[in-house]
């Protein structure tokens, strides 16, 4: 099963994980790490290598981080010299719940489709409806 850290600014990804568990109902080998102002690159740096540890049980992980660039992107980077993590930037909650439904394909082809769904979840409602 592949596993999921979902790494954010803020409490995000902590939402996000329950609005998933919410629709979809509790999920295993999923974690969310928080970063806030107080904290350091190598506090969060620890605490995504050790989210990644928890969750990964040798199907590979995948790291949703809310912001390219950002702290959370940057430090998740560097987790990439493994070939069993993927990290995708922009996670929204249809990528969580996409990922969630099909953990047990092949993780680069279920990168692939997570990044597929969260593109196709931004609809503006006005073009779809009219």
């Amino acid at each position: 099963m592949i596993g999921i850290v979902v790494a954010t600014h803020g409490s995000m990804g902590i939402e996000l994980v329950r609005t998933a568990e919410l629709i979809v109902g509790k999920c295993e080998k999923i974690e969310a790490v928080p970063f806030f102002p107080h904290e350091s690159g190598e506090e969060l740096t620890q605490k995504i290598k050790q989210a990644i540890a928890n969750v990964n049980d040798g199907d590979g992980v995948v790291v949703f981080v809310d912001l390219i660039g950002g702290n959370c992107c940057t430090i998740s980077g560097a987790f990439l010299r493994d070939e069993n993590v993927e990290v995708i930037c922009g996670v929204n909650l249809p990528m969580v719940i996409k990922l969630v439904n099909h953990r047990h394909e092949g993780l680069k082809d279920v990168a692939a489709a997570v990044q597929k769904a969260g593109v196709k979840s931004i609809v503006n409602l006005r073009e779809r409806l009219l």
